[in-house]
């Protein structure tokens, strides 16, 4: 891809051109898994769809739904608009669905002047609300970015004279589920429709992930039974076409009182059936608050940072530690920041670059605890979350996984083998999974059982693999209590075997109260412990 800036000249361009013609331009890659709808303004890119969060378009600059809106655009006062733009921007839209179809003003004019005000202040895609073939083409010539095409339908007439204009100037198409019949009542009607846009779209030329489709809803003041099929019409496109969905969601309440109790509760019901992008009111706190519970609850909210972000309760990389003075060239203070916001994707190069000048544990001890240590910590002062301690404890596991899979230690080593697990009922592993890596860097065996193991499991695992230790954590009040269970098999079944706890909660006093042969008050004591069991490996 090659370009030219604004002091370049037609002759200059004309000139790469002909030096390029020879050139065969590189295959794109295609799109693995599912589909994304990709726009852009001049420098802002917004991604609908690929399990991403559900986006939210500005719906509130539309004189038919706003009377202040067309008394703005009759008088032409575009700071008016450009102002209800910034407000739905700050309030959380990603996007801004424009709307210049004024009764009695010319549409050709209005939506590129729309526009190129609201493109010289704000900085967003836009979605162009007009079915006009004539004033979209000037809007399009207009807009700078990839913008979406509000919108085409089932009728032959909308679809040659949309399409084509959609393909010329690079744009995305949203498609209704209507034609010259109107709206059907079924959703297999409405998939039925769908697929024609789809094929019609595919025949112009534009790529499937370009392609939107709008199962519409009516409202529930005239047929309430037809939202539910709305809501089946958006699970079936999904399922046979694979495109992603948008839903003009204030249509679902007109008419009717409490409009947002309705729009936010069908809101709720259209992202669970795989709803990628809503047209609504973003100054709605019931819209904004759904779209983010939503995310989580769909599965569409990785370690629930976008809901906890919201909520005002993530915790900014600028108030941890680790985060102080961090210099990006140190990789070991990377890889510290990388865990603790747990960035899996950049876990393994950190690791990698860390190996090139230190040993396989001095990356454990000066990279990934210190991390692990900082997270726990602001857990237990409520300052992060249960997601966040998992995100970070994943992303750990992912670096002790590389380290173990290509840095073994050889056999000659072991001094002995350790079968370690949190209790039955305790899903936290963050210590445990410290403590695993730094018994098997300190030449142990490690049965590493996970979480929420009972007790059975424990003595079963500590029998087959000849077990020498077993370590047992537990980061809550509710599950220590499991811990004397265990211990109280092992000592009837396999008398032998030294038993160690640990955890959040568990002191020293419980420990020997329990009749445990050790305790760790915090990863680097345990191996301690452990090693003391183990006279071949005191030295």
């Amino acid at each position: 891809l090659i370009g030219a800036c604004c002091g370049s000249t037609p002759a200059h361009i004309k000139a790469m051109g002909e030096a390029l013609s020879s050139r065969e331009p590189a295959p794109l890659p295609e799109q693995e898994g599912p589909l994304a709808t990709r726009l852009a303004s001049r420098s802002r890119a917004v991604t609908i769809g690929a399990e991403k969060l559900p986006v939210l378009i500005g719906e509130r600059i539309n004189p038919s739904a706003r009377k202040a809106v067309a008394e703005a655009l009759r008088q032409q006062n575009w700071g008016f608009i450009t102002e209800e733009g910034a407000l739905q921007l700050d309030a959380g839209a990603l996007l801004l669905d424009l709307n210049t179809g004024l009764a009695g003003g010319d549409e050709t004019q209005l939506l590129p002047e729309g526009i190129r005000q609201l493109q010289m202040s704000l900085d967003c895609p836009l979605v162009l609300d007009c079915t006009n073939p004539a004033a979209l083409e000037k809007g399009l010539q207009e807009f700078q970015g990839k913008a979406l095409i509000n919108s085409v339908n089932g009728d032959k007439k909308s679809l040659n004279s949309i399409l084509p204009l959609a393909k010329r100037y690079g744009a995305a198409v949203l498609g209704l589920t209507l034609n010259e019949s109107g709206i059907p009542a079924k959703a297999e009607e409405r998939l039925d429709i769908a697929k024609e846009i789809v094929e019609a779209a595919e025949y112009y030329g534009l790529p499937r992930e370009d392609i939107i489709i709008d199962c519409l809803v009516l409202t529930a003041a005239t047929s309430p039974e037809l939202a539910l099929e709305t809501v089946r019409a958006i699970r079936l496109v999904k399922e046979h076409l694979g495109v992603n969905t948008v839903l003009g969601l204030s249509n679902v309440s007109h008419g009717l009182p409490q409009r947002s109790w309705l729009n936010a509760a069908f809101l709720s019901l259209a992202l669970g059936a795989g709803l990628d992008a809503a047209i609504a009111n973003p100054l709605d706190n019931r819209i904004r608050e759904t779209m983010t519970a939503g995310a989580l609850l769909t599965g569409r909210d990785f370690g629930a940072r976008n809901y906890l972000e919201q909520a005002g309760r993530l915790v900014s990389p600028a108030n941890s530690p680790i985060n102080k003075d961090v210099d990006l060239d140190d990789p070991g203070q990377a890889l510290q920041k990388a865990i603790f916001n747990g960035q899996q994707e950049t876990v393994i190069p950190l690791v990698q670059k860390l190996l090139e000048k230190s040993d396989v544990l001095s990356v454990i001890s000066e990279g990934i605890i210190p991390a692990l240590e900082t997270i726990g910590q602001h857990f237990a002062r409520g300052e992060a979350y249960l997601p966040q301690l998992i995100l970070a404890g994943d992303t750990a596991k992912k670096a002790f996984t590389y380290l173990k899979d290509n840095f073994p230690m050889p056999k000659t080593a072991q001094g002995g083998t350790v079968v370690i697990g949190t209790v039955k009922g305790d899903i936290h592993d963050i210590g445990k999974n410290i403590v695993s890596a730094l018994l098997e860097n300190h030449g142990f065996r490690v049965i590493d059982l996970g979480k929420s193991v009972p007790a059975e499991a424990f003595l079963e695992a500590a029998r087959r693999e000849k077990a020498d230790v077993v370590a047992l954590s537990a980061l809550m009040t509710t599950t220590m209590v499991e811990m004397p269970q265990v211990i109280k098999l092992l000592r009837q079944e396999l008398p032998g075997v030294k038993v160690i706890v640990g955890g959040a909660v568990v002191t020293a006093e419980y420990a020997q109260e329990i009749g445990a042969d050790g305790y760790g008050a915090d990863a680097v004591e345990a191996v301690q412990v452990v090693r003391g069991f183990s006279p071949a490996l005191k030295s």
